[in-house]
């Protein structure tokens, strides 16, 4: 079984999409996407968070919904974006903010491909990884 290892982790300029590249040079992408009316981004700190995974194997990936905040105008949802590793945990923040109708999706790409956790294929390319979980749905 091959493990992913992290070497590198690299945020979109529109904040949007993080990619991890394993040292087999395999790259994992997280990609947010705003439905309609709406906007998702990661968080501030995010990359630095990430950055500090640099050299620990993944092995988990969970995505939760944590709250939602605003005005009259405008809602911001917040959610957390666990990952194990074989070092210990971090959560990534990412937001979505809308007019209240719409919301946001995360998507999980492997070397380009859009992978699902309902699929056994795409479950078993990740455990392949050594990446036993995999929850963003």
């Amino acid at each position: 079984m091959k493990k992913f290892t992290i070497k590198d982790v690299v945020l979109d300029r529109n904040g949007g999409e993080l990619t991890f590249t394993s040292t087999e040079n395999v790259k994992l992408t997280l990609q947010l996407t705003g439905s309609c009316c709406s906007r998702s981004y990661f968080d501030k700190d995010a990359v630095a968070d990430a950055k500090a995974l640099i050299g620990s194997t993944l092995t988990s990936i969970e995505s939760s919904y944590i709250s939602s905040d605003g005005d009259d105008n405008i809602d911001v949802k917040t959610y957390a974006l666990l990952l194990r590793t074989s070092e210990g945990s971090c959560s990534l923040m990412w937001h979505n903010s809308s007019n209240g109708y719409y919301s946001g999706d995360i998507g999980v790409y492997l070397n380009g491909d859009r992978l699902s956790s309902y699929s056994e294929t795409d479950t078993q390319r990740m455990k392949d990884l050594g990446i036993t979980h995999l929850n963003t749905n």
